[in-house]
């Protein structure tokens, strides 16, 4: 069964974060730093379920981030965020060119692209179709969209994070 998505923490995890990011998307590498370090203990304790969902898009940077994402082993959950939170931190240094992408991926990850990346693609495209997300980084916190302001600082986005989730774990009278 194919993975569509890259999915970390547990099933039943009370909270749920959709992150709708590319790769190759600048603005997504804040965000992403951001999420990672705020959910990691939400995550552990099984408090949250982070899913991830690579929005292929064809044009520029953008397409870069495609084929990187197209290398990840989504049956290998945890090791593709890890190697995924690598590849935004590195990203100004591939993302110049294709020569730099596909030697970053070879050499210094050993990824090759998986067969499943094409159905990924498609499945993911349907569903951001349906969620109308027509920019990344789009989150969504238990099917509320949450908004933040793309040039925030990791700080000022993990923040905004941790506010959102302290309110939905805290239980109202």
């Amino acid at each position: 069964m194919v993975k569509y998505y890259l999915s970390v923490g547990e099933v039943d995890a009370p909270i749920v974060v959709e992150s709708y990011v590319n790769l190759g998307c600048p603005h997504c590498v804040n965000y992403f730093e951001a999420a990672y370090t705020t959910f990691e203990d939400y995550i552990d304790q099984g408090e949250l379920k982070h899913i991830i969902k690579h929005d292929d898009r064809t044009n520029g940077q953008l397409l870069k981030g495609t084929v990187a994402n197209a290398h990840l082993d989504y049956e290998k959950p945890e090791k593709s965020y890890e190697q995924m939170r690598e590849l935004f931190k590195t990203q100004k240094t591939w993302s110049s060119s294709y020569d730099v992408l596909l030697s970053t991926l070879n050499r210094h990850f050993y990824l090759k692209e998986e067969q499943e990346s094409g159905a990924r693609s498609k499945h993911a495209k349907a569903d951001i179709e349906s969620r109308e997300v027509t920019e990344v980084p789009t989150v969504f916190i238990n099917g509320a969209k949450f908004t933040f302001d793309f040039d925030d600082s990791i700080e000022g986005i993990s923040e905004l994070l941790q506010k959102e989730i302290r309110e939905r774990l805290t239980p109202t009278e």
